[in-house]
């Protein structure tokens, strides 16, 4: 290849004037040709692979998957062109995908993407109703009753009198047929055009939507896309959700122990999957640096694509948005570096010999298990009726943290908010702390009166330094509380007013905070009975009081209650 020709990235040789890239790449055999198109994002590869004197090869030895995700990210109305280049096997392995929502097809997806056929080829229509059919009988039937409606003319009947009774589309004058919906019309009357010009395949589907009950082939077609799925190496939904269930006794299956895909053989994958994803995790970064090149690496890349795709299914990903898949790998990503953390703890070794010698999908779930108690116990407090859904009695940091957690998708938010991605070790421990915190302060609130839920008519709010119970948090209303502990009132959520908000001042002035939060940590000795643990509430406690003094230092004579927000106080001159 002469030097003006020389190229490294697929961006570099979409860069060259079309003469000169469709020469490039017919320089480069069809393996190479494969790997070029699979290194280039998705919305770039159906410009690729139509520089190619060999473009059907080429689409037809890439990975399914990979062809899904081109033709999803292009769009399908915008890629006609590969979608005419695709084997049946392939197109399938789309309609599998695409058609169904968890285990029910969807007849919208259906129409859309035959409509898309018809316009690519009608031959492509009439190939894969004859290849379908050939190979699961089920399917076609399941398909066409979304949108059709059928009769099949009594033997009894006249054609003539079935012309005035039955629906008004036939070819045989036998079955008797109309769209479900007359915009559709269009495509019910094409597509049964071209089955009927295969006659056994126009017979037999239409007997089986007339004579079985649609939920007898709407399960056969389930099946079988199941059946097909796994010779993808997929799973359905309900067998995907075993990637969300936490490892039995945190046993990860050494890679020694686990058959080969193919003997020895993996199949192509995308080399794209490690060096885009990992770049956000150190730990799993540097296993992958130093895996690089080596034998481990297909496995890997295969494992990933395999644990990415249970979980694309678990999540029920909507496979119509394009950052789906890429938001997936980059929780797998997450997922493993946070295993690594833990592993390489535990273990004493470095993060690329965990990698190297453990079944990824087993890390992945490690790291699901490590997560997944935290939600548990937030769950527990909502659904015990200990906490309000919503977290508003909680500091704003506590709340971003606990709705994190409960995302569907759960995810560290603090300092620095990164969302879609696993927590890293230190923000698993930090999050621990925030739940036994939330933990505490709820049980807490189980027991002083009134009870959190009862706040906003307890008080005439008009009359009060916070305008809304919603504005007054937990660590707030204890401070409240304690403070008649401290006036020698028992412990009880009542606005302070302005002889009581002075009276803590001066005590704050003249033996400062910590005598004050001394004899309010004695008291909530009482509260152990109610399983709370004091410890866990004293940097709240102490950030009221310290904060308190904040607000009424350098203040002499009466205190102004709407500049105060460490308790709650009655405002004066207030109702």
């Amino acid at each position: 290849m002469s030097e003006h020709l020389t190229f490294d990235t697929p961006t570099r040789l979409l860069e060259m004037p079309t003469p000169k890239a469709q020469e490039a790449m017919n320089g480069l055999d069809l393996e190479s040709q494969v790997q070029m198109v699979l290194a280039a994002p998705w919305k770039s590869r159906q410009e690729l692979i139509l520089l190619s004197a060999r473009a059907r090869e080429l689409v037809r030895a890439m990975p399914v998957e990979e062809l899904f995700w081109s033709l999803k990210a292009i769009g399908p109305t915008d890629a006609l062109g590969l979608v005419e280049l695709a084997s049946m096997e392939q197109l399938q392995f789309v309609f599998d995908l695409d058609w169904w929502k968890k285990d029910r097809l969807v007849p919208s997806k259906v129409a859309a993407w035959l409509v898309l056929l018809m316009e690519a080829n009608p031959a492509l229509v009439s190939g894969w109703t004859g290849w379908i059919r050939s190979r699961d009988e089920s399917l076609l039937p399941a398909a066409l009753t979304g949108f059709l409606r059928l009769v099949k003319r009594p033997d009894e009947m006249d054609p003539q009198e079935a012309q005035d009774l039955l629906p008004p589309l036939t070819f045989d004058n036998i079955y008797y047929f109309e769209a479900v919906k007359k915009e559709l019309e269009p495509l019910v009357l094409g597509v049964m055009k071209l089955i009927f010009q295969q006659p056994s395949v126009y017979r037999d589907t239409l007997e089986t939507i007339w004579t079985d009950p649609p939920s007898v082939y709407m399960e056969s077609a389930l099946r079988w896309r199941r059946s097909r799925l796994g010779d993808w190496g997929l799973v359905d939904y309900h067998d995907s959700l075993e990637i969300l269930a936490p490892l039995p006794e945190g046993r990860i299956r050494p890679v020694a122990g686990v058959p080969m895909v193919d003997g020895e053989a993996f199949p192509v994958l995308p080399a794209f999957v490690p060096t885009l994803y990992a770049g956000g995790f150190p730990l799993l970064s540097r296993a992958l640096a130093r895996l690089a090149g080596s034998s481990a690496m297909p496995r890997l890349v295969y494992e990933w694509t395999g644990a990415a795709n249970k979980l694309m299914m678990a999540r029920g990903v909507d496979l119509d948005d394009t950052g789906a898949m890429g938001s997936v790998l980059e929780e797998v990503a997450g997922a493993l570096n946070l295993a690594l953390e833990h592993e390489c703890e535990r273990r004493g070794v470095e993060p690329w010999e965990v990698l190297a010698g453990s079944v990824l999908e087993d890390l992945v779930r490690l790291a699901v298990g490590l997560v997944r108690p935290l939600v548990d116990r937030l769950e527990l407090l909502v659904k015990k009726g200990m906490a309000p859904p919503d977290w508003w009695c909680l500091p704003e940091e506590w709340v971003e943290a606990c709705r994190g957690l409960l995302d569907r998708v759960p995810v560290f938010v603090g300092g620095e908010r990164r969302r879609g991605c696993f927590f890293s070790k230190t923000q698993l421990n930090h999050s621990s702390v925030v739940v036994s915190q939330v933990e505490a302060w709820a049980r807490a609130f189980s027991v002083v009166r009134p009870h959190w839920s009862l706040w906003s008519k307890a008080f005439d709010w008009d009359g009060l330094n916070f305008s809304d119970p919603r504005e007054l948090t937990w660590p707030v209303a204890m401070s409240t509380a304690l403070s008649r502990v401290v006036l020698g009132e028992k412990m009880e959520l009542r606005p302070l007013d302005q002889g009581e908000l002075e009276e803590i001042a001066s005590r704050l002035r003249s033996a400062g905070p910590a005598g004050i939060i001394e004899r309010a940590m004695d008291a909530l000795g009482p509260l152990e009975g109610a399983g709370v643990d004091p410890g866990l509430l004293r940097p709240g406690i102490e950030e009221g009081f310290y904060g308190l003094e904040q607000e009424v230092a350098g203040v002499e004579g009466e205190i102004d209650p709407r500049f105060v927000q460490s308790v709650l106080a009655r405002v004066a001159g207030g109702k």
